[in-house]
Parts: structure tokens; sequence; C-alpha cells
């Protein structure tokens, strides 16, 4: 093979910046010698990688995105060989496009950060705050590395690594006779007025504990943000189910909300860190996915959030 691993550079500097002409600028190097490595790399490999389009940004032939994504492996360990066989400290560097399921995002997302800036400083985290649904659509076609997100109807092209079990609770106001129990019934809150997220995949998640029992939920108001869903049960306009709390049971408004298990015993979905899981992780993917690992599972620093009968 006469191929080099600055072709390769090259290669993956096109796909990441989307243009020859991006990635001549972003390397100092002339736009014909990137289009000669290119084509060399299809000739020594018999593939074809770039779907040329004039006017568009390149892309990749499906054959193309599996040579790159086993380039930036290949690279990455190449990176390993070379900083370990000069003794040298194992440097983390490069750039992590991170997904996280936005109601959960700043519960989760803090935790991560503040050991991940800490222990390695020169991983930079781009935040995308989706639905489910969205997230699905990231990682299948690889516009994000990683995403925190539940083992709710993936992606049959997504890879799940769950790290916390996450039951199911009840959110009433403080002033509702159901608070003052120590668990309450899917039972007795079908007779009450529910607010639930209007949120791909989680809404119909949050009515099927219902619909198991042959209950029907009286939906008052459907609300996209998790403190929406908390001021309006905190302002007595109705129950909620949730997976996380908060650590203050208080509103925005300063009203206050209890927490409380199910009696009736529900499968609980699972909080873990998801792939593509056609692409080969790189060094980066898995020290992100080590250190909420390390976290979340480990030292368990998110139990705080869940509310276990």
């Amino acid at each position: 093979m006469a191929y080099t691993l600055r072709q390769l550079n090259y290669a993956i500097a096109v796909v990441d910046l989307g243009s020859i002409t991006q990635a001549s600028k972003k390397l100092g190097i002339s736009q014909p010698a990137i289009s000669a490595a290119l084509n060399e790399l299809e000739r020594e490999f018999a593939l074809t990688i770039f779907a040329r389009r004039p006017a568009q940004r390149i892309s990749l032939t499906p054959a193309g995105q599996r040579f790159i994504d086993k380039a930036r492996l290949l690279l990455d360990r190449v990176h390993d060989f070379e900083t370990d066989a000069i003794g040298l400290r194992r440097e983390i560097k490069g750039k992590l496009e991170i997904g996280c399921f936005a109601p959960t995002a700043p519960f989760m997302i803090p935790l991560i950060i503040a050991g991940l800036s800490e222990n390695y400083p020169d991983i930079e985290l781009h935040l995308h705050e989706s639905d489910l649904d969205e997230l699905n659509r990231g990682l299948a076609s690889s516009t994000i590395d990683a995403a925190l997100t539940y083992d709710l109807k993936l992606d049959r092209g997504v890879r799940f690594e769950p790290l916390v079990r996450t039951p199911v609770y009840a959110l009433l106001s403080a002033s509702d006779p159901l608070a003052s129990e120590e668990s309450v019934s899917l039972y007795d809150l079908a007779e009450r007025p529910m607010i639930a997220f209007d949120l791909p995949i989680t809404g119909q998640f949050f009515r099927s504990p219902f619909q198991s029992l042959g209950l029907q939920p009286r939906v008052a108001y459907q609300v996209k943000s998790y403190e929406m869903v908390r001021g309006l049960v905190g302002a007595g306009v109705g129950f909620s189910l949730l997976i996380m709390r908060p650590t203050s049971d208080q509103t925005y408004e300063g009203k206050a909300v209890v927490c409380r298990p199910l009696r009736e015993p529900l499968p609980s979905p699972h909080y873990g860190v998801a792939f593509n899981a056609q692409s080969l992780p790189t060094r980066l993917v898995g020290t992100f996915a080590e250190h909420c690992h390390k976290v979340i599972k480990e030292e368990g620093r998110a139990n705080k959030f869940f509310v276990r009968g």
C-alpha cells in the first residue's frame, strides 16, 4: 500500500470542513495538492470515497463513510503510538459534538463537564440539547459523536450503554391531599388533570403507564420545558409524571412541590450514553464515555436526581 498518513489527514479535513477549498485554507495546502491526494487514495483502495457535486458541500459515499471512520481510528492510534513512544503523558485533545436529551441536560451536563474540564482541559465540547427523535437522527447521521439519553425507541443504528436505572415518579403540589401519602397510585392520578410533556416519544412514554392499566389520563396542558411542568404543578393546576428531580422542591415562583414514588410496579428506563453503532469510536469519544461511566455509574453522583420507592 502506497497511501500516506498525510493523505488520510487531508481526506478527514475535507470531510470535517465540507469542501476542498476550506480544507486548503485550514491546512495551508494548495487545492490541487489536496485533490491529488484524494484521487490517489481512491485509486489505491479502488473505492469511490467522495460524492462530488458541483456547487455543493462535498459528501461521502456509504463506503467512503466507513473508510473515513477507519481512517480516524488509525490516525488516533498513530497519535497514541507517537506520544507513548517518546514517553510523554497521553494527550487527549480535540472537539466533540455531544447531544443530550434537553429536559435532562441541566442535571447531567454540569456534572460531566466539571470533571472533564479538570482532567482533560484540551477536550472541547459542543453541546446539542434535543428531543429523543432529534438525538436518534443526529447519532444515525454522525452529526453528533455521542449522546446522553434514555433507552426509549432507540434507532437500530444506535448503540446504547446504560449507566443508571431511572424510575418514574409523581410530582404533586405540596397542597395536594395526595402529598401526605408515602406513595401514590395511578388509579388516583387518572382522575386528576395531568401536565404532560409535548415532546416526541416522551409524551407517549408518560401516558403508557396509565394505558397499561386500562386507564386514560386527563391531560390538561402539554408543555415542552421541565420548569413549565413544575411551575404548573406548583400552582395547583394538576400533577405530572417525571423521572429526574431537582434538589430543590420549589418552583421558579417559590411554590412547593413534592415527589412521590408510584405504587404500581412499572418498567424503568435507563439513562446512558449512546453512539452510532456503525462508526468505530475514536479515543476522544471513548474518553468521554469512560468519564460518563465514572461520574454517573461508578461514583453515583446523579443518584440524587432520582426518586426510588
